[in-house]
């Protein structure tokens, strides 16, 4: 199974590398570094760049505009993906990688895997995604 609920759990590294600890605020799905990884639903990008934690990533706004997903840890996404941009269920929005923890261009301090974050977008609450991912998963578009 590429992916468990380990949301929640912690994680020791930080910005200010200081020994707190943080709550995970997402799901990693391990997978090849360069795996395609395509939109769980309609939405707008609303961001898309280098993030401290997350590397190269992509935030999207749902078509409602009720929640944001948040894809992170890429190794690259397609040119003509920006803010703004118009994306559709299934459609490709970047390729698995091992970035974040760092200043751009960090790479390798972890296994190549996807994190995908969910937050409810009235107070920026993030909402485990697992049993989400496992609909997705079962109900995938063609």
């Amino acid at each position: 199974q590429p992916f468990g609920d380990s949301f929640g759990f912690w994680r020791e590294w930080t910005e200010s590398h200081s020994v707190t600890v943080r709550s995970h605020e997402g799901i990693d799905i391990m997978a090849p570094q360069g795996t395609p990884v395509y939109s769980v639903g309609d939405g707008v990008i609303n961001r898309i760049g280098w993030n401290t934690y997350g590397g190269w990533r992509v935030n999207i706004t749902d078509e409602n505009g009720k929640y944001r997903m948040y894809y992170a840890d890429l190794t690259a996404y397609p040119p003509d993906l920006k803010v703004g941009s118009t994306v559709r269920p299934g459609q490709l929005i970047g390729f698995v990688g091992t970035t974040g923890y760092g200043p751009p261009g960090t790479d390798g301090m972890f296994p190549s895997h996807l994190h995908f974050g969910l937050y409810r977008t009235a107070d920026d609450r993030a909402i485990n995604p697992y049993y989400y991912l496992q609909y997705w998963e079962n109900n995938k578009v063609d």
